[in-house]
Parts: C-alpha cells; sequence; structure tokens
C-alpha cells in the first residue's frame, strides 16, 4: 500500500468503508473517482457517487457522508 495512507485507512479501504477524517486520496482508493465533484462551502469539495454524498473539508479530509438512491 502507498505510504502516504495510515493504518487505519488501509484497514477501512481492505474492508470497502469509508470514514470521517479519512483523507481524500484513501477515498479515492477504497471507493475510485466520484461521478463528479461539486463545490460545497468556500474550499470544500463534495465528491458525488451513485449511491452517496461525501464531503471534503479545506483540509481534504472526509468531514460528511451522505447515502442517497
Amino acid at each position: 500500500m502507498p505510504a502516504f495512507l495510515t493504518d487505519h485507512e488501509i484497514d477501512a479501504i481492505r474492508k470497502g468503508r469509508i470514514f470521517i477524517g479519512m483523507s481524500a486520496k484513501a477515498l479515492y482508493v477504497a471507493t475510485g473517482l466520484p461521478i463528479k465533484t461539486d463545490e460545497a462551502v468556500v474550499g470544500s469539495t463534495q465528491p458525488v457517487y451513485h449511491t452517496s454524498y461525501v464531503y471534503l473539508d479545506n483540509d481534504k479530509k472526509v468531514e460528511e457522508i451522505q447515502d442517497h438512491g
């Protein structure tokens, strides 16, 4: 696994999960690229997936996960 991933992120990736505080890089390794990425609040982004919206904070860490569909 890449050195930029934490042990917690590696464990989550192996289980196919994402979590609050996960880095954007780990998110993309775990879930692949989003369908699209929207701008959320100033400086933050919202990757959009088929079954969820993920909000990344200014530090590019997952701050919220909303399931849909």
